[in-house]
């Protein structure tokens, strides 16, 4: 019988074969069946735990990933260790080549062209990660970097505030900049001054909330499957109690 998680995960597949260019017609011969039978199959979203996995094999995705990619879980809290933060705080660099192999999941090879360091140094930084067990450095020099999950940090330590202290002024700078610019990066850009109930405050919070975790993991979701064409995409969203016009008397 079909039920509410296979739905999700026949759902996945078929948005992972519309993006890799892959028909019915394709799928089913390389399973072995025909056509009209995959698309049975596809339709009742029910098969057997075989036969799903032989579709995903054909596809070149594996079914744990699928699986993980249909869940829709909360965000996940997270936190960095005293030694993290620490190492973070003194050597910048670290934390970089920390963000390009796990968050933006490039190569080793991308991050060391884009961070312009020695290979001595970019070395010396691996194997840094790899001892506070932030990367996984095999025998054979091959990293392994977490599976991506959707994250939220939290906490108010001295590395965390100082990073989005920097992350968001560029945001801002640059997405003023390029306000004017029809072909710039910056798609959205809204500042806004409202008065609300209680009642509608909460519940502003709430959509907020919901649409950060729904699109995390959707994105989450695509990354984990190695979707191609994905965008870097970037945002801040910040919302409080204030007024625009008694903050601007006050001197900034």
């Amino acid at each position: 019988m079909e039920s509410h998680s296979s739905r999700l995960i026949f759902m996945e597949l078929k948005k992972v074969m519309k993006e890799r260019g892959l028909n019915y017609g394709q799928v089913a011969k390389a399973i072995g069946r025909s056509e009209s039978g995959f698309k049975k199959i596809m339709s009742a979203n029910d098969c057997s735990l075989q036969r799903l996995e032989s579709i995903c094999g054909a596809i070149g995705l594996r079914l744990s990933d699928l699986i993980l990619a249909a869940e829709n879980r909360e965000l996940l809290n997270v936190t960095f260790e005293p030694q993290i933060e620490d190492f973070f705080l003194r050597q910048r660099e670290g934390f970089l080549l920390y963000w390009f192999l796990v968050y933006e999941r490039r190569t080793l090879e991308q991050a060391h062209k884009i961070m312009r360091i020695e290979k001595k140094r970019l070395d010396s930084l691996v194997r840094t990660l790899d001892k506070l067990n932030l990367i996984k450095l095999l025998p054979d020099d091959r990293i392994v970097v977490p599976t991506p999950r959707g994250v939220r940090w939290i906490g108010k330590s001295k590395f965390t505030i100082s990073l989005y202290k920097k992350w968001a002024q560029i945001l801002v700078d640059r997405s003023l900049r390029e306000l004017a610019d029809p072909d710039g990066r910056q798609k959205y850009f809204s500042i806004r001054y409202l008065q609300m109930s209680d009642s509608t405050w909460n519940d502003y919070l709430d959509s907020l909330e919901k649409v950060e975790v729904e699109f995390s993991n959707r994105a989450t979701a695509e990354m984990r499957m190695k979707l191609h064409k994905l965008r870097h995409v970037r945002s801040l969203t910040i919302v409080d109690g204030g007024s625009w016009g008694e903050d601007d008397l006050r001197p900034i």
